[in-house]
């Protein structure tokens, strides 16, 4: 769930994360490039959930080419501002399970 600083909430998709930054999908275009925006979401770290709540700036929006059976969408570049070290800590644990997994599946 992503939303712009005073504004609307919309839900979105995480496609990639990474320490300082995220790639996010929506339906629609959320805000400009240099807006300001909060995001929040659930990821699972082994059998926990999280829940991260993330300050984050706009740094591209662009539009997907979707496939014949997919539905537009709009892709925007995130870094994250101030990141807390409880939400840092659970980012890096995130992007080491992926690591790990994607070596299992090699």
């Amino acid at each position: 769930h992503a939303s712009v600083e005073g504004g609307a909430g919309f839900a979105c998709v995480a496609r990639d994360i990474s320490a300082g930054g995220a790639l996010i999908a929506a339906r629609e275009k959320i805000g400009e490039t240099g807006n300001k925006l909060s995001l929040k979401m659930r990821v699972k770290v082994g059998d926990t959930e999280h829940m991260l709540a993330l300050s984050c700036e706009i740094r591209s929006v662009n539009a997907s080419r979707p496939a014949e059976n997919e539905a537009p969408t709009v892709l925007h570049g995130l870094s994250f501002d101030n990141v807390s070290s409880q939400d840092s800590l659970v980012i890096s644990a995130l992007l080491y399970q992926n690591l790990v997994n994607d070596k299992d599946t090699e």
